[in-house]
């Protein structure tokens, strides 16, 4: 019976291996002193040793223990073998000093209670801890690559968004504030051509209006009224639509703000001295304008100090006309001379007034309104018309119609019906409507020039965060080398270890088998 007992093996938990050894007496429960002491004389005989590498190898990387000292006793039996005496001992220090270390492990058996201590240590915290920074490593590496992925993606994207933008503003991109203005010189000859095209729809807006009158007794007369002033005078200015005549000079806002592009163009390109002007050897205010006497109402702005004005020696109040008879018209051509009246404002077309009635936000609004109801009534017509089910009570109606209404046919009403959609088409493409509010709107511009800024600048991935991501990434990358270095040396000093304290322990029970449980599972 006793020996089927000792065939069988000792199997004890990682967790009460240090328990066990205590427990059985192995070792006394004031280990933890014992190997105090014990690491105080280790570093003191650390500092003198040969140069050897497996010595340098059991030095490095891991905790010295107590199978440690006994292997650089070992070693130190070949390389101290000169300082042995004729009774068996070492005279060299070095051997006393490391004797001394295994000496005091020994004592008391705290070298079984502190191996089982520094086993449970690597297997239940130190390659755990090591596998979670790898582990920590390997997802910052893994977010490095995601996030240059997605700052790569926005790039394209951004990319894609400001070329598809351009596409449709219709502009390269280069310079995208003056490239938009500068689309503003096509506007108005695009209305110009819209313009002319709404004569083909006078013949439905009279049409609608014959309509309205026969049906309505005569009432709502004022109908389309812009629409049918376009049709017939064109898109010209709102001026010449409130006042009647056509503007002596026109002033439109457009030409300031192209004007303002031309010249920081100017300046981009010209010389900075380039604006200085040579009147020649005159001196300042010596602009001298003659005629052959002061007699004749010359101007002379010759010697006078000051800068001061000579008009001769008339006096304003001595200016009067004379008779017909002393006015020469011999040199003038009658034929050429045209009488223009002054108009209001004197003739001159300024602000909202100067610009087009398509241009003018006022007035488009209007001639926008006049085309959809021209096209709902077109459309409803139709319908009434190629519908089967007519009533006999509008047969009966239309009776009495006009003839010029009774003549229209269904195929006529279509083809107007989509020149109408074609003209509110052309007046509401995406570029056209982009190109009014850029002429409404000197703010609109610059938000849409920052707009397309952003995007370009977020097409471009910042180099400083590349370069960031990148010194992370090889930061996280050299951490793991080390790591896993470590962990390798980690878990073969720990197999070393399990292996030799169940030698140890077996040797206690008469070389018992001896498994240390939970230990190689977690290796």
């Amino acid at each position: 019976m006793d020996e089927e007992v000792e065939e069988l093996p000792i199997d004890i938990h990682l967790n009460k291996l240090v328990h066990f050894i205590v427990s059985r007496q192995h070792a006394k429960k004031d280990w933890a002193e014992t190997t105090r002491v014990v690491r105080e004389q280790i570093n003191a005989a650390i500092q003198d040793m040969p140069e050897h590498p497996e010595i340098l190898k059991l030095l490095s990387g891991t905790y010295i223990n107590y199978f440690h000292c006994l292997k650089i006793v070992k070693i130190l039996k070949q390389t101290e073998a000169d300082s042995k005496n004729i009774l068996g001992w070492y005279t060299s220090q070095r051997m006393k000093d490391w004797q001394a270390v295994v000496k005091q492990y020994e004592k008391g058996g705290a070298y079984l209670a502190e191996s089982g201590h520094l086993l449970h240590q690597y297997i239940a915290h130190e390659i755990p801890g090591i596998q979670g920074q790898l582990s920590r490593c390997t997802q910052i590496q893994q977010e490095c690559d995601k996030r240059e992925a997605d700052l790569h993606k926005m790039a394209q994207n951004s990319q894609k968004a400001y070329q598809r933008q351009c596409k449709q503003l219709g502009i390269e991109g280069i310079d995208v504030r003056r490239e938009l203005i500068d689309q503003l010189k096509e506007l108005p000859a695009e209305l110009k051509r819209i313009g002319q095209t709404f004569s083909e729809v006078s013949s439905a807006a009279k049409f609608y209006l014959s309509f309205v009158a026969f049906t309505c007794d005569g009432k709502y007369q004022d109908s389309l009224t812009m629409l049918l002033y376009i049709a017939e005078h064109g898109d010209v200015t709102t001026y010449q639509y409130l006042h009647g005549e056509e503007p002596l000079s026109i002033e439109s806002p457009l030409d300031s703000l192209l004007s303002s592009t031309q010249q920081s163009k100017g300046d981009a390109l010209g010389d900075a001295d380039a604006g200085g002007i040579d009147f020649g050897d005159a001196d300042a205010g010596g602009i001298e304008l003659t005629s052959n006497s002061a007699a004749d109402g010359a101007i002379d702005f010759g010697d006078n100090d000051g800068g001061e004005i000579d008009f001769g020696d008339h006096q304003t109040s001595d200016i009067k006309l004379g008779d017909a008879e002393q006015i020469d018209w011999s040199a003038a051509d009658i034929a050429d001379i045209t009488v223009e009246a002054s108009g209001v404002s004197g003739g001159v077309a300024r602000g909202s007034e100067a610009l087009s009635l398509l241009l003018n936000p006022s007035t488009r609004v209007r001639i926008l309104a006049n085309l959809y109801e021209l096209e709902a009534f077109l459309g409803y017509r139709l319908v009434e018309m190629t519908s089967a089910e007519e009533s006999l009570v509008a047969l009966n109606l239309w009776d009495d119609a006009p003839k010029n209404l009774q003549m229209v046919t269904a195929s006529t009403i279509e083809s107007q019906l989509k020149l109408v959609q074609k003209i509110i088409a052309d007046l509401t493409t995406p570029k056209i409507l982009q190109l009014f509010l850029i002429s409404e709107s000197h703010r609109y511009v610059d938000r849409l020039t920052e707009t397309l800024r952003k995007l370009e600048q977020r097409s471009v991935v910042c180099p400083a965060t590349l370069a960031t991501l990148q010194q992370r990434r090889q930061h996280a990358q050299e951490q793991q080398q080390q790591l896993t270095k470590k962990l390798q040396q980690t878990k073969t000093a720990a197999k070393s270890l399990v292996l030799q304290l169940q030698d140890a322990i077996s040797s206690k029970y008469n070389g018992r088998m001896v498994n240390i449980m939970g230990a190689r599972q977690n290796l």
